[in-house]
């Protein structure tokens, strides 16, 4: 019995073996987006996303997602660009994630119901290219812009203008473990 089992394990191993030296099939490493924009073209039609009453298809999703990018692309976002979401955690919020992904920008999420001054110290620590916010704020430095001028803004919803290429090595968000205080006489 004992006999059996070594022969067993040692015809697997050479199975193994065999296949790995005969395998021509390449894996290529994929991510997030990539993954994304599959199962929009697999599953076009199943909700990927739902928020109270309203949800988005994967396909409506990924042309929101493009139309998105190609806004921040027209507006100067790119590689490397930091822009801040001052915006709730809604479908838009998503699509302007995704977007930012898409064309490899980072995004700082900000909770828009820090107060005006706290945000105001944030921005200007982070100097972003762009923030997206829900209601009209006023900073120093930064470009804004609401998600409704987003929506309505971009020419080229279908497809994305500009390819990213795949870098493993590049910031995707920043994460502000806890807002500076800022003191009353600010």
């Amino acid at each position: 019995m004992q006999m059996k089992k070594e022969l067993c394990v040692q015809e697997i191993q050479k199975s193994i073996k065999t296949r790995q030296q005969d395998s021509s099939e390449t894996y290529q490493i994929k991510d997030l987006i990539q993954y994304f924009e599959e199962s929009a073209e697999l599953t076009p039609f199943t909700i990927a996303l739902e928020d109270n009453n309203k949800a988005l298809t994967y396909k409506n999703l990924n042309l929101m997602s493009n139309q998105f990018a190609n806004y921040f692309l027209e507006h100067g976002v790119d590689v490397g660009s930091i822009v801040v979401l001052n915006v709730s955690r809604s479908l838009e919020f998503i699509c302007c994630c995704l977007a930012l992904l898409k064309i490899e920008a980072t995004y700082v999420p900000l909770d828009p119901r820090y107060s005006q001054s706290r945000i105001n110290v944030l921005v200007n620590k982070l100097e972003p290219r762009l923030v997206i916010s829900e209601n009209e704020l006023v900073f120093n430095h930064a470009e804004i812009r609401t998600v409704e001028e987003i929506k309505n803004g971009s020419i080229n919803k279908s497809t994305l203008l500009k390819r990213r290429s795949y870098n493993p090595n590049s910031t995707a968000y920043i994460i502000l473990p806890q807002a500076p205080q800022v003191s009353r006489r600010e």
